[in-house]
This record gives structure tokens, sequence and C-alpha cells, in this order.
């Protein structure tokens, strides 16, 4: 989780001095502007990935990495249903081949006797 902080503070930085306004542009966010901003800085961030490495020391590596291929998906679904945005048919078989994939390595391992 530090190297958010560390890479996000220099990059807010960077952001004020370049953006051509001399920052203005964050007096103008709302004080529910910063709650949101906060809520996805810190719950999906800093919690994600404590709970990514919390559970790295539980379990399959492998199991594990694969979920973060759901990150797209979940975008994707938040496009669609938030957003109205259309998907292809090649856009479709992708996310099946996707979910598919990960349902079949988080899927348990029948073992023979």
């Amino acid at each position: 989780g530090w190297h958010l902080l560390l890479g996000g503070l220099p990059l807010l930085a960077i952001s004020f001095l370049t953006d051509g306004t001399n920052g203005e542009q964050y007096a103008l966010l709302t004080a529910a502007d910063w709650l949101r901003l906060s809520y996805v800085s810190v719950f999906g961030g800093a919690v994600g990935y404590g709970l990514f490495f919390f559970q790295a020391q539980r379990g399959s590596l492998t199991q594990l990495s694969s979920l973060t291929f759901l990150t797209p998906m979940f975008a994707v679904l938040g496009g669609y249903l938030v957003l109205s945005e259309s998907l292809t048919a090649v856009q479709g078989l992708g996310a099946a081949v996707t979910v598919a994939a990960i349902y079949l390595i988080n899927s348990p391992k029948e073992t023979s006797s």
C-alpha cells in the first residue's frame, strides 16, 4: 500500500503544477467529490491491496492472482449498467472466456485415488 501513497503524492504535485490552472480545478471539487475520491483511494487501493496480501499468505497465489482478471469485468459491467455502454460480440466472447478461465482456475480439482 505504501507504493500507492509514495507514487500518488508526486503525481498530485505534478498535476497541480502542470495543469495550466495553478490547481484551481481542486477548488471546484465539492465535499462529496473529495469523499468519493477518498473512498476510491482507501477501499479501492489500500484496503484492496491489504486484503490481497493477507489472502496471499493464506492460500494459493495462482487462484488469488486469477481474480485480478475480474477488474476489467466489473469495469465493463459498471459501464453497461451505469453508462448504458454496449458490447460487441467479440467483446462479449472475450468476457465469457475470461470468466470461464477464472472459474476453471478456482474450481475444486478432482483427485484420483
